[in-house]
């Protein structure tokens, strides 16, 4: 129900802001040659990457910088076939999807990421279809400076696929002072793999129509092959509670519930607005919890302590993910 709610509002989200981009020409696009090729990742959470995390990506790598192009409220699509790039590929686990993008100073993004699946009505052009498998969180990413950025977003439990796919990546609003570059490789032949809607009187277009000279640098990390019979993780927050008041120092509370024999680690870490701060992590799963008197005998119980006397007073979120040794997690 999560996911079909999700997708209906960002369905919505396109149709409502079609009207207001009518009259966006994106027929001024600017080629120019990647000159700078230091890049920052921009995450919302900690790594959670695996041993056997594997990226399906077919871009060549960053080459040409498109400018005068993203109005934002809009879609870009990119096909990815897990098969291409991981051994035992199936079932793929999507985690993230990450596109490279460059800013001219330091602003904000406000952005979400889907999986979609793929319409081969015409065998020889994979399309974007409209039955959408999975959609994230909307995230709100701070960039601290001018430069490039692998713009990494996660999905809230990962996206199982059994064959190809379309990975979605939306931008909201933007500031129209600050607006981003995007980035494709070299390959002018990647016809049917790049997609983008902002108009949907104009629907989904192939971005090699309108002179992009190469395919979007869009691509998914995620688990291939599956995983035994054991439960994926599963985590609640134990204390403190919601709205709690504490003062310089608190005891955080996790319980693993799936009863999964191979979780890896707990991560905890605290964020405010779009900023995620990671603690620490725990390894050691065994310590049990008390109602006050009683010990509880089936918790599987992560804890750890935060000092947080340096922060200034406000609010803070905390942020408890567990992950197993197949890279699987649950925040």
């Amino acid at each position: 129900m999560k996911v079909r709610k999700n997708f209906i509002f960002f369905t919505l989200l396109i149709l409502l802001i079609a009207g207001s981009v009518l009259a966006i020409d994106k027929n001024n696009i600017t080629v120019t040659n990647l000159e700078n090729n230091q890049i920052t990742d921009i995450r919302i959470r900690p790594n959670l990457s695996a041993a056997d995390t594997c990226e399906v990506r077919h871009d060549l790598g960053m080459f040409w910088q498109i400018g005068n192009w993203v109005v934002g409220n809009e879609l870009y699509k990119s096909y990815l076939d897990p098969s291409l790039t991981c051994a035992n590929p199936y079932p793929y686990s999507v985690t993230e999807i990450t596109m490279l993008m460059e800013f001219d100073s330091a602003t904000s993004i406000t952005v979400s990421v889907d999986v979609e699946k793929v319409d081969y009505s015409n065998p020889d052009c994979p399309f974007p279809d409209t039955i959408m498998l999975g959609i994230s969180s909307t995230w709100s990413y701070t960039i601290p400076e001018a430069g490039l950025y692998n713009i990494i977003v996660p999905f809230d439990a990962p996206i199982v696929v059994h064959e190809p796919f379309f990975a979605g990546f939306f931008i909201g609003d933007i500031d129209t002072n600050h607006v981003p570059f995007l980035f494709t490789d070299s390959n002018t032949q990647s016809i049917c793999v790049s997609y983008n809607v902002w108009d949907d009187s104009i629907g989904f277009v192939d971005l090699m129509g309108f002179d992009f000279p190469g395919q979007l640098v869009l691509y998914a990390t995620g688990v291939p092959g599956g995983g035994p019979s054991d439960p994926e993780p599963a985590v609640r927050i134990v204390s403190p509670y919601n709205n709690d008041t504490k003062y310089k120092s608190t005891e955080i509370w996790a319980d693993e519930i799936s009863g999964s024999p191979i979780i890896d680690y707990v991560s905890f870490a605290y964020f405010t607005n779009a900023d995620t701060t990671e603690i620490g992590r725990v390894y050691d799963g065994t310590k049990t919890f008390r109602d006050g008197i009683n010990q509880s005998s089936n918790a599987r119980g992560y804890s750890m302590d935060w000092d947080f006397s340096s922060l200034p007073e406000g609010t803070y979120n905390i942020l408890v993910t567990a992950v197993d040794s197949l890279g699987r997690y649950s925040s």
